[in-house]
């Protein structure tokens, strides 16, 4: 079947960049430019100089946060998909026969398009055409790049290749990996308020000069028109860009 061809099938490991993605992030870069160049420098020409650069180059440097981004949405889909799954093994079906039906199910709850759907569309597919499972869930692991689902993998292989009982073992590993997956949650839903407040401080510094610019005017001109006030500005504008990567950092937990 057409789903089952390696080359339709999704490779998390990179990420294609969308129009939309291009447009988004290319009017976020240049504006970007044009709001430091003017409120740090205020230089219109520098501004128009480098909007057009930046609005090609952010797109590609974000690249690998939306990557990031669409690895951290699978993963919580396939925290979801894994406890149908378990749920149809509790019933009573078989392991073949619950990824299938969770399908379906998947369909209702994230949408035809969501990535997770596809891909048990594709394990269904494949076992439709007598593909072994575990070969289906080892590709998927494979592009799928993600810890959890690279665990399941390995464990549903395990037990394929020593004969266990895929039902007891699939059972055990869900409700595993589903409490991992959960404290992942967890620790990401606590950084939210402090990733909030990371860009408010960031931003900080920019109403504060628009702010002394617009209520006195002239009051910052030596930082503007002297040597000494451009370095200055060039150095908080680096003191910035380095709080702002460090704390990210410091941000990205991982478990």
């Amino acid at each position: 079947m057409k789903t089952e061809e390696n080359f339709k099938n999704p490779d998390y490991r990179s990420y294609r960049l969308l129009p939309v993605d291009r447009i988004k992030y290319g009017s976020i870069g240049a504006l970007s430019v044009i709001t430091i160049s003017v409120l740090f420098y205020r230089s219109i020409m520098m501004a128009a100089i480098l909007a057009v650069p930046a609005a090609f180059l952010l797109p590609v440097l974000m690249k690998e946060e939306l990557r990031k981004k669409r690895k951290v949405r699978l993963s919580s889909q396939f925290r979801e998909a894994i406890g149908i799954v378990g749920g149809y093994i509790s019933a009573g079906y078989s392991v073949e026969n619950a990824f299938g039906a969770s399908a379906s199910q998947l369909a209702g709850l994230f949408g035809n398009e969501a990535d997770i759907t596809r891909e048990f569309l594709i394990i269904r597919n494949g076992v439709s055409i007598n593909r072994p499972i575990e070969e289906l869930l080892d590709d998927f692991a494979k592009r799928s790049d993600t810890d959890e689902i690279k665990s399941f993998a390995e464990v549903f292989s395990i037990a394929s290749r020593t004969g266990g009982s895929l039902t007891d073992i699939t059972e055990r590993a869900v409700s595993v990996i589903r409490e991992k997956m959960e404290v992942s949650e967890e620790i990401r839903n606590i950084t939210a308020s402090k990733r909030f407040e990371q860009k408010i401080m960031l931003t900080i510094p920019f109403f504060l000069i628009l702010y002394l610019d617009v209520t006195n005017p002239g009051y910052l001109d030596p930082m503007y028109e002297t040597v000494a006030g451009r370095v200055i500005m060039t150095g908080c504008l680096l003191l910035m860009s380095a709080s702002w990567f460090v704390s990210g950092k410091i941000l990205d937990i991982k478990i």
